[in-house]
């Protein structure tokens, strides 16, 4: 809040809160460009049983173009996560019916959002570091009375590795790269969206796995053994879904291939 002379008796000019430190008359930045990783379209999820953190977080994260869904509780939370795919997900530690710390683990075990990000939140540092000390395999941990600069900090640095990723796919061209930790269930979704029309092909310690996408939609797998057998259909593409480490190449493709996956 700042104060100011010369208005009217009562008026109380207010200083955007998602601002950082500027001098009177500067103009408010514009959160959704800085630091290089864009948050306008992403999704996310923010679970709290605090209402009011719930309501600061969301319109902080909505001010800077993030589609938000909102929880109350561990139980909500871990649905919205299934079925919505979020980019990330915000999560207060001590929650009744499923806390943070239960939540994240969840996600960190399912083979299609093991990627998804997970930040916990608490107003005590030590239960912060006595989570981490637990294990929780959470990407980021921060006090709830962060300043919002911080929050969006934080948020942008665990989004930073899938954004890379995103820009070199829209770059065009060929795209080789390491899972280090992506599902290839991510990678097929930002392949989609930036190259409708490629192959990817995904290598882990026995297989090569070569899919089709055309106009986005996945037409054709296929698993080829070192001995030079292969084997096709959905049940391949269910074992490449589940791949958890390796390498892959995107190579834009638009030659006619099988469509096995109806």
């Amino acid at each position: 809040v700042r104060f100011t002379s010369g208005v009217p008796e009562g008026a109380v000019p207010l200083a955007p809160w998602t601002a950082v430190d500027r001098r009177a008359g500067d103009r408010t930045p514009d959160v959704r460009r800085t630091d290089g990783v864009p948050l306008e379209g992403r999704r996310a999820v923010v679970v709290d049983d605090d209402p009011a953190v719930v309501w600061f977080l969301s319109g902080l994260l909505r001010t800077s173009g993030v589609e938000v869904a909102e929880a109350h509780d561990g139980l909500a939370a871990r649905r919205r996560v299934f079925d919505g795919l979020p980019d990330l997900v915000v999560s207060d530690v001590l929650m009744p019916g499923l806390d943070g710390f239960s939540l994240c683990h969840d996600i960190k075990r399912d083979v299609a959002v093991r990627d998804v990000p997970v930040i916990l939140l608490s107003w005590k540092e030590d239960l912060l570091q006595r989570v981490r000390e637990l294990g929780a395999n959470a990407d980021g941990y921060l006090r709830k009375e962060a300043a919002a600069s911080t929050v969006l900090s934080r948020v942008r640095e665990v989004l930073r590795p899938r954004a890379r990723v995103e820009s070199r796919l829209r770059a065009g061209g060929e795209v080789r790269g390491r899972l280090d930790g992506m599902t290839t269930r991510l990678l097929l979704d930002l392949t989609r969206k930036s190259q409708p029309n490629a192959r990817v092909a995904v290598r882990d310690s026995v297989y090569l796995y070569e899919l089709d996408l055309r106009e986005g939609r996945p037409l054709a797998v296929t698993r080829t053994a070192t001995d030079g057998s292969f084997e096709r259909g959905p049940r391949i593409f269910d074992a490449l879904i589940g791949i958890s480490a390796g390498r892959f190449v995107v190579t834009p493709s638009t030659a006619h291939c099988r469509d096995d996956l109806k």
